[in-house]
């Protein structure tokens, strides 16, 4: 919901929800996975494929900042 919130704020764009969604996401999942409370062998990659998504969706979205790129 607060990924959702921050892609439909004025002057954001959908790739902000998506990098909010994704860097929650690997917290989330980080922080399970550390506690042992869902200690599943598959939790561990799937921190790692958000990890991966936020860097990479963190990467585009500097680039359109640096750029003046952002746009709805």
């Amino acid at each position: 919901m607060i990924a959702l919130g921050v892609g439909c704020l004025p002057g954001r764009s959908a790739l902000c929800g998506m990098l909010t969604y994704n860097l929650l996401g690997t917290i989330y999942f980080a922080w399970l996975a550390i506690n042992g409370m869902w200690a599943v062998p598959l939790l561990w990659p799937v921190v790692a494929l958000h990890g991966d998504f936020s860097f990479l969706l963190g990467r585009v979205w500097l680039g359109q900042r640096k750029s003046g790129k952002l746009s709805n």
